[in-house]
C-alpha cells in the first residue's frame, strides 16, 4: 500500500447509521399486518409500519434491509367491547386517511380482512422510551397512537415526554437494604 496517497482511498465505507426520528407526530405507512394471538392467546392484530413522509421516511425498512431486523411495531388486541370500540376508531382513521380504499362494510367489521390495510398510510404519534441493554439505557422509539393522517397533518397532536426508566431496578439488587447483622458469615 502506497501511504502516499489521500486520506480518502483509506477509508472503507461503513454501515450507515439510521437514526430514529424524535417523539412527535408521523405520516406512516403499513407495510405488512398479521391477524394472530398474543402471547396470552387474545385476539390481536400486528402492524409493521414505517414513515411515509418527510425526514425519515422509509427509516425503518432501511433498518430491517441493513439486517437491523427491525421495524415500527404496534399491537392491537381486541378481547372485549372496550377493545372493539377502539378498532371501529382504528378503522375509522384507516378510512380518513385512505378514503377511496374503505367501505362501509369494512368500517362495519363486515368484509374486514387485515391484509386490506397493508400500503395504505394512518397518523401515528411515536414516543421515544428508555430501555436497558447490555446494562447501558438506551433510547427507542415506539408507537403512542394511531390517528388519521389529517389530525397529524392539522397538527392536532401532543408531543408525548420521553418514557423514562425511573424506580424500575428491583429492591433486592441494591445490597444497602439487607442487613448483615442475620447473615452467618
Amino acid at each position: 500500500m502506497n501511504f502516499s496517497q489521500p486520506l480518502e482511498t483509506y477509508q472503507t465505507i461503513e454501515k450507515s447509521v439510521l437514526v430514529n426520528p424524535p417523539s412527535g407526530g408521523y405520516i406512516l405507512k403499513v407495510v405488512n399486518v398479521f391477524d394472530k394471538p398474543s402471547k396470552s392467546g387474545k385476539p390481536m392484530l400486528s402492524f409493521m409500519l414505517d414513515i411515509a413522509e418527510g425526514e425519515f421516511k422509509d427509516v425503518f425498512t432501511r433498518k430491517y434491509n441493513e439486517s437491523q431486523n427491525w421495524y415500527l411495531n404496534h399491537y392491537f388486541v381486541y378481547d372485549s367491547i372496550e377493545q372493539i370500540a377502539r378498532f371501529k376508531g382504528l378503522l375509522k382513521a384507516f378510512s380518513k386517511s385512505n378514503p377511496k380504499f374503505f367501505n362501509r362494510e369494512d368500517l362495519l367489521g363486515l368484509s374486514f380482512n387485515e391484509k386490506k390495510l397493508i400500503n395504505l398510510q394512518i397518523g401515528g404519534v411515536l414516543r421515544e422510551e428508555e430501555y436497558i441493554k447490555n446494562g447501558d439505557i438506551r433510547i427507542g422509539i415506539k408507537v403512542f397512537y394511531l390517528c388519521s393522517t389529517e389530525t397529524i397533518r392539522a397538527k392536532q397532536y401532543k408531543v408525548p415526554d420521553i418514557k423514562r426508566i425511573e424506580n424500575q431496578i428491583p429492591e433486592y439488587s441494591n445490597p444497602s437494604n439487607y442487613e448483615d447483622e442475620g447473615l452467618p458469615f
